[in-house]
């Protein structure tokens, strides 16, 4: 049976048998369909989580944590980006980074800049990448949820984890 004329290539001697042939090929036509829409999500890259590291009282060790946890996934070869959404800058001091040397979070939320442009890694621990935080933040006036969600998007598909160095939330 050639199965996508749907013609027998040899006389068919019964038609119950050409019948049956014919339904089985368009069942195998199926499956393979099936199956190559199966692998071809099997193969789509994950998208990075994000994590924000918070609580409501200051000097607990969030940006401690938020670093260090960072550096411990990029030693096993996690791609981290550590986003200092802190106007203290926790994270950034950490790292070693001078906040208003790069463009940073305060960016990412009223400019909707790529947060892969504004990743720094020079001088970074290994895999990571930091968006950095300066005062100024902290008058950042609006309601900027749609850009970190934008921002947010665009960053879970260049980096396996995303940690967010959340300020003091009373």
């Amino acid at each position: 049976l050639d199965a996508d004329k749907h013609l027998c290539v040899q006389e068919c001697v019964n038609p119950c048998t050409h019948d049956l042939m014919r339904a089985q090929a368009k069942n195998d036509q199926k499956m393979t369909k099936r199956t190559k829409q199966k692998n071809s999500m099997k193969t789509a890259a994950p998208l990075g989580a994000a994590i924000a590291i918070g609580n409501q009282k200051g000097g607990v060790g969030k940006s401690t944590v938020t670093v260090n946890l960072a550096a411990a996934l990029g030693e096993l070869g996690h791609r981290v980006l550590v986003i200092d959404m802190d106007p203290s800058g926790g994270a950034t001091h950490h790292l070693g980074v001078d906040p208003y040397a790069y463009e940073g979070t305060v960016e990412l939320l009223t400019q909707q800049t790529d947060p892969k442009e504004l990743a720094i890694t020079e001088g970074m621990p290994k895999n990571v990448s930091l968006i950095a935080a300066r005062d100024e933040l902290g008058t950042a006036t609006g309601n900027h949820v749609k850009q970190l969600q934008a921002g947010l998007a665009s960053a879970r598909a260049a980096f396996d984890l995303i940690l967010l160095d959340t300020p003091p939330n009373p």
